[in-house]
C-alpha cells in the first residue's frame, strides 16, 4: 500500500541516528525509544568495516556509539570527520566521569551519557542533540572531579529564585541559546543584537539564577523542562 504524502513528508523530516558497532538486542531497544522522538535508528551490517566507513555508508545526522575507554579512537574519528568537512553530533554511552572534560574537547557537538543512564535520560539527551544542543548526563556532572559543588546545586535550587526575580524575555532567550550550545556571536546573530548586549543579558540572567557556568545553564534547562518545551514547539510547527 502506498504511503500518503503526509507520511512521506514526516519520514523525510526524521533525523537518522547511526548506531555504530551496535549489539542487535541493544539496537532494537534503542530504535523503539528513538521512534517516539521522531528519530530513525540505523546500523551497519558490515562488522569488519571501520567506524568511519560505517558512518559514511549510513549517511546519518547523529552518531551514537558505546564508549569503550579508548579516547584515541574518538579523537581519530573526530579528526577524520573534520578532514572530510563532516560535522555531526556524537552521542557516547558508558562514559566514565573522569573523561568527560577530554571528550567535551574532542566532540564540539555532543551528548555524554554514563554507564547506568535511564531510558528517560537517554531520550532527553537524544532530543536535545536533535534540537542542536549539547547534553551531559547529570550523574556525570555530579561525579566529575573538576566540577564546582556550588554550580552543581545551583540549577536545582534556582527555580524558586526565578519566581522571586523572574527573567526578562531577552534574558531567557539568551539562556535558551546557551543551553543549546551556542556562543555569544551566534546568539547575537540569532537574536539580531550586539555581542555586548548578549553578554549583558547573560551576566544578568546567570546572576539572578546563581548559575556559575555554561554547564550549570544546561543543567538548569534540563531540570526545568526547557528542552521538552522546545521539542513540543518544533512538533507543532
Amino acid at each position: 500500500m502506498a504511503k500518503s504524502a503526509d507520511s512521506l513528508h514526516e519520514s523525510a523530516k526524521r533525523k537518522r541516528v547511526a548506531f555504530v558497532d551496535a549489539d542487535p538486542l541493544l539496537f532494537d531497544s534503542i530504535r523503539s525509544l528513538l521512534l517516539d522522538l521522531n528519530l530513525v535508528a540505523v546500523r551497519s551490517l558490515t562488522a569488519d568495516a571501520t567506524k568511519l566507513d560505517q558512518i559514511e555508508a549510513l549517511v546519518p545526522d547523529i552518531i551514537l556509539m558505546e564508549y569503550d575507554g579508548r579516547i584515541e579512537e574518538i579523537e581519530a574519528l573526530a579528526d577524520q570527520l573534520n578532514n572530510k568537512s563532516r560535522t555531526m553530533p556524537m552521542v557516547l554511552m558508558r562514559v566514565p566521569p573522569e573523561q568527560v572534560h577530554d571528550l567535551k574537547r574532542l566532540c564540539s557537538s555532543h551528548a555524554l551519557l554514563g554507564r547506568n543512564v535511564t531510558p528517560e535520560e537517554f531520550s532527553r539527551a537524544m532530543n536535545i542533540v536533535a534540537l542542536g544542543g549539547n547534553f551531559i548526563d547529570p550523574v556525570l556532572i555530579d561525579e566529575c572531579p573538576d566540577d564546582n559543588d556550588a554550580d552543581q546545586t545551583a540549577a536545582s535550587g534556582a527555580a524558586k529564585d526565578d519566581e522571586d526575580d523572574p527573567l526578562s524575555e531577552r534574558e531567557q532567550a539568551v539562556l535558551y541559546q546557551i543551553a543549546l550550545g551556542h556562543y555569544s556571536k551566534e546568539i547575537a546573530a540569532n537574536l539580531d543584537v550586539s555581542t555586548k548586549t548578549v553578554e549583558t543579558y547573560k551576566t544578568r540572567a546567570m546572576k539572578k539564577l546563581r548559575l556559575g557556568d555554561r554547564t550549570a545553564v544546561v543543567r538548569y534547562a534540563v531540570v526545568n523542562g526547557w528542552f521538552e518545551k522546545l521539542a513540543a514547539k518544533s512538533k507543532v510547527t
